[in-house]
């Protein structure tokens, strides 16, 4: 229901377990299950930064990783744009971010599609 501000705080869907981020490259959405050890993190306000209070595996908004025993970026989720309509205006389908199109008014994301996210070593 609730889009971000480009670079600003991401919206945390708790029920589908993913973060709607919106970064330069567009709006996206990060699964909220560290890929290190499969922790449910938080987002740092304080750092702007995924921070996993378990272990400490750390990462961007992006979902790119920064720091920690992760083995690889944040893992992704396959979503849609919809208009006012229920129209599809824009999809991501391969977890990378779009630009967020105008008229948007709601994002769909398949929770049951998920893309690993890139791995660090």
């Amino acid at each position: 229901d609730e889009f971000p501000q480009p670079n600003a705080a991401p919206v945390s869907n708790n029920p589908g377990k993913f973060w709607l981020v919106n970064t330069d490259a567009g709006i996206n959405a990060l699964y909220k299950v560290c890929t290190h050890l499969g922790c449910i993190f938080p987002w740092s306000e304080a750092a702007r930064i995924f921070a996993c209070p378990c272990h400490g595996s750390q990462f961007k908004l992006d979902g790119t990783y920064i720091a920690g025993p992760a083995p690889r970026d944040l893992d992704r989720f396959e979503f849609r744009v919809l208009d006012a309509n229920g129209n599809v205006i824009a999809a991501s389908t391969d977890g990378q971010p779009i630009p967020m199109p105008s008229g948007a008014e709601s994002v769909v994301v398949n929770t049951g599609r998920k893309i690993l996210g890139k791995s660090h070593f």
